[in-house]
């Protein structure tokens, strides 16, 4: 199972602690082929907002497999086998590293993860921007100024 949660790049944090990226309860388990995770809140929550648009988040994921250890021993003529969970997961090191390859690159190595951080990532903004009139005005006989503001940030 992979757990993500984003926070805003410009947050200051440079880290989530695994039980953060747990509470937001973004989750995907794996069973063949790609899984996606839609992050649209900071929490799965539909009490929080959405994610702001145009707006750069860093994204934070962890995870875990939820094997199964079979274990048996000896009993009279026979034996006795049960399974017992046997989770297998990353740590901390692994939430905190940048993902390191290029998606949907899964590792640097054999050996190595290429890390649950990802830096970074924008949210579209789809929305065209509002040009709102502020002032016109002449001081010559052969121009004008005139002032328009934008409302969001942009380049008029």
């Amino acid at each position: 199972r992979a757990y993500c949660r984003v926070t805003r790049s410009d947050s200051g944090e440079t880290s989530l602690n695994v039980n953060r990226i747990l509470k937001a309860d973004f989750q995907a388990d794996w069973a063949t082929g790609d899984q996606t995770i839609s992050l649209n809140r900071l929490e799965d929550s539909s009490a929080l907002s959405k994610l702001e648009r145009g707006t750069l988040y860093d994204t934070y994921c962890w995870i875990r497999d939820e094997a199964l250890q079979w274990s048996c021993y000896a009993q009279g003529a026979g034996a006795n086998c049960a399974t017992y969970p046997k989770p297998n997961y990353q740590s901390q090191v692994y939430v905190d590293t940048a993902f390191g390859g290029t998606p949907p690159s899964t590792v640097r190595t054999p050996t190595i993860p290429a890390g649950g951080k990802m830096l970074h990532v924008r949210t579209p903004d789809r929305t065209p921007p509002m040009v709102i009139f502020v002032e016109a005005e002449s001081t010559e006989e052969t121009s004008m100024t005139v002032t328009l503001q934008l409302d969001e940030p942009g380049t008029a």
